[in-house]
Order: structure tokens, then sequence, then C-alpha cells
């Protein structure tokens, strides 16, 4: 049977004000979907190699370096300390010290303090490896590109949301069609933006890590174990979110290709 239409005055005004807030309605979906496609272009600036390990990357200015020295020499006088109780407890015969163990303990704490500058960056480079190869599964075939071109490219074809969501109606789509799509997209752009910052916040919080990487080896030092310890608790919460977010990030569109 044919669909019955409205007809007269009342029936044009109908449908001028339903093309109306269907237009509108479009509109704010398209905004939305920039929104979106913006908060791409931050996610990949904040996951892109070169911000953190390039050559002009923020753990590769003399100032991170000179600010890690400043800890390491800092936490060498506490060695140049236990070294003196050391001398002190094998001259006067302590029983109850063991120069032999703490010497070693002192040694090995030496070298990784003094070392933890190359160290804490291995192991952010280990994390950014499954990272990065999610982040390309994500946002594309790479191509030969860096990550931050394929963001890039992501970005501006960012409109494909609108056939995933409307279909092939576009602004022609019902009403109804439009509001649950801006629904949708909404919390879309707001995830996005949430995980961006989060990625932007992880970058912080690395470079702050690696500049106090000394303290996380000093676990044997009265007074500085519980920093030791929440230092590797920061440390390992960073290192693991990356490749984690990710990973739900790829299934997610995954999942969204295979209903489109």
């Amino acid at each position: 049977p044919k669909e019955e239409t409205p007809s007269g005055f009342f029936g044009y005004m109908f449908q001028a004000i339903q093309s109306a807030i269907s237009w509108l309605l479009y509109k704010v979906f398209q905004v939305l979907v920039w929104v979106a496609a913006a908060a791409i272009g931050l996610f990949g600036f904040a996951i892109n190699a070169d911000l953190i390990s390039g050559p002009t990357g923020l753990l590769n200015q003399p100032v991170i370096y000179e600010l890690w020295k400043f800890i390491r020499d800092f936490c060498n006088i506490f060695f140049i300390l236990m070294l003196l109780i050391g001398a002190f407890s094998m001259v006067f015969q302590l029983s109850s010290y063991n120069a032999k163990k703490t010497l070693l303990s002192i040694i090995l704490a030496a070298l990784f303090v003094n070392f933890s500058f190359p160290l804490s960056r291995v192991l952010i480079d280990v994390s950014n490896v499954p990272t990065y190869f999610f982040a390309q599964q994500t946002l594309g075939s790479s191509g030969g590109k860096s990550v931050s071109q394929v963001a890039g490219g992501a970005l501006l074809s960012a409109t494909g949301m609108e056939k995933l969501l409307l279909g092939n109606k576009g602004k022609d789509a019902e009403v109804p069609t439009l509001i649950v799509a801006i629904v949708f997209i909404f919390m879309f752009a707001v995830a996005l933006c949430i995980l961006a910052v989060l990625f932007v916040i992880r970058v912080v919080s690395l470079v702050v890590l690696v500049i106090f990487s000394p303290i996380g080896f000093m676990k044997f030092v009265p007074g500085i174990s519980g920093y030791a310890d929440e230092w590797w608790k920061k440390l390992v919460g960073n290192l693991v979110f990356a490749p984690a977010a990710m990973l739900m990030l790829l299934v997610s569109v995954r999942f969204a290709e295979v209903i489109q």
C-alpha cells in the first residue's frame, strides 16, 4: 500500500519542520564527527614514537639528562655513607653487620642506579613495541608511514563514521536514526578524547619517572624503599596501560568493521 502523506498547509508545515530538525541534527552529527577526528589527531600525537624517543624527543633533551644526573649524584651520597658504615663495622668487627652481603648489595645497587637512565628507557621501548603494533593495526595499513602519519590519514577519513551510523541515507536519514547516531558519536568522541588525554599524561609521567629512576633502584636504603616501590608501581602501570588500551581499541575497531 502507498504511504499516506500529509497535504494542505499543515502538511507542508509538518514536512518543513521535520526537514529543519533533520538538517539541524545532521549538522550536530557532523560537528561531533570532526570532534572525534580531532581526538584521533591528538591521539596520534601522543603515541608518536618520535615524541618520546626520537632524535628530538623528550627523553633526548639535554635538560632531562641533567636532571637525572642530579638525582643520580644525590643517590650516590647514600652509597658513600653505606661504604663508610661498612668500613667502620669491619674495623670494629661488629658481628651483627654482614659486611660481605652488604658490600655486594651496595655494589649492585650502585651499578643499577648509575645505569638507571638507559635501563628505564629500554623498558619504555619494550612497552612501546606492542603499543605501536596495535596502533598501526587500529589506524590502518602503515605502508611505510609512521603512526602519526597514519593517524593523520585517519583524521581526514574520519567521516567514514557517517556511513557506519547512517548508511547511504546521510542527511536524509530519519530523525530517530539521527538521534541515535548523535548519542553514539558523542560517546565515541568523549571516549577518544579521554584516551588521548590519558596518553598525553602517560608521556609526561614517563619523562618524570625517567628523571627519578635512580630512586627506583634504592630499595635497600631505609626510608627510601617506600618511594622505590611507588616508583616501580607507577612505571609498571604506565608501561602496561599503553598496549592494553591499544589492544582494546583494536578489538573495538574490528568489531565495528564486522557490524558495518
